[in-house]
């Protein structure tokens, strides 16, 4: 994975054609990789942080789709 992406991850999705169906399964195996490997509060703040990120990512997305016909 380059530093690019690292430093700004949604530019490289916003033209993928992504919905929710997509974001529900990323979000369970990340889950499941986190309670196979971690516990108590590391756990608690990776599976918040997963959440958040796939619910901007949602927001975003539609928002490009709305607003400015990118998708």
């Amino acid at each position: 994975m380059s530093i690019r992406i690292m430093e700004a991850p949604f530019p490289p999705h916003v033209k993928m054609p992504i919905n929710k169906e997509h974001f529900d399964p990323w979000l369970q195996l990340f889950f499941e990789t986190i309670d196979e490997n971690f516990t108590g509060e590391v756990a608690y703040k990776a599976k918040w942080r997963a959440s958040k990120m796939a619910e901007m990512f949602q927001f975003k997305i539609n928002y490009m789709r709305e607003n400015t016909g990118i998708l």
